[in-house]
This record gives C-alpha cells, sequence and structure tokens, in this order.
C-alpha cells in the first residue's frame, strides 16, 4: 500500500506488532461518524494492530510519560500545603479557611475523574 508520506515505508515500527490478531465485530456501524470525518486512508484498517508489545522500548516511555504526570498532578496538588502558614498570616485567615486551597484543588480533581 502506498503511503500519503513521501519517504516513508511499509516496514513495521519497531516494538509494534506485525501480525493481525483475530477480528472482532464492531458495535458501530459502517458509516459511523468517525469515518464519515476522516479520509479512508487517514483511518487505520480493522485488522491492525497497533499496540505496543510487552517490554518494547515504546511501551517503557509510555508507562514513564504516565508515571510522571501523575506524580506531576500529585505535586502539583499538595504543594500548596507548604505555604498554608504563610497564607493565614498574610491573609488573615483561620488555618481551616486557608486549607480549603487544598480542598478545592482535590474536588476538582475527583470531578476531572468522574467526568
Amino acid at each position: 500500500m502506498p503511503s500519503a508520506f513521501s519517504g516513508a515505508s511499509d516496514e513495521p515500527l519497531p516494538g509494534f506488532r506485525t501480525t493481525a490478531p483475530a477480528p472482532a465485530s464492531s458495535a458501530l456501524p459502517s458509516s459511523s461518524l468517525a469515518s464519515a470525518a476522516l479520509p479512508s486512508a487517514a483511518l487505520p484498517s480493522a485488522d491492525a494492530d497497533s499496540r505496543h508489545l510487552p517490554g518494547s522500548r515504546g511501551l517503557r516511555r509510555a508507562q514513564l510519560a504516565l508515571f510522571g504526570a501523575g506524580l506531576a498532578t500529585f505535586l502539583l496538588l499538595y504543594s500548596p500545603q507548604a505555604l498554608l502558614p504563610t497564607l493565614s498570616a498574610s491573609l488573615r485567615l483561620t488555618p481551616a479557611q486557608a486549607s480549603l486551597t487544598v480542598s478545592a484543588a482535590t474536588i476538582g480533581l475527583a470531578l476531572a475523574v468522574i467526568r
């Protein structure tokens, strides 16, 4: 199959599966909204499996990126705790009022996960 990108080959990328799994039935009709919005060349074929192989470099990089994103999220979420005494002193707040900054961030994260 010719590629739309110049210089691209039909060889699979390292760390990706080269054999296709057994085809699964699709719950979406063939004239779904996604296929109507994209040209057929941009859609992956039904028999292609582009998941990372266990132990591949791409999978390790994806896992490291997810770990870093989770770590950064919780560091940013709880970093205001060190500033709570300064906030309550400078803004003349009670400790309970100052701690609402952490509570508000936690509620925001919980709503984002639920949504």
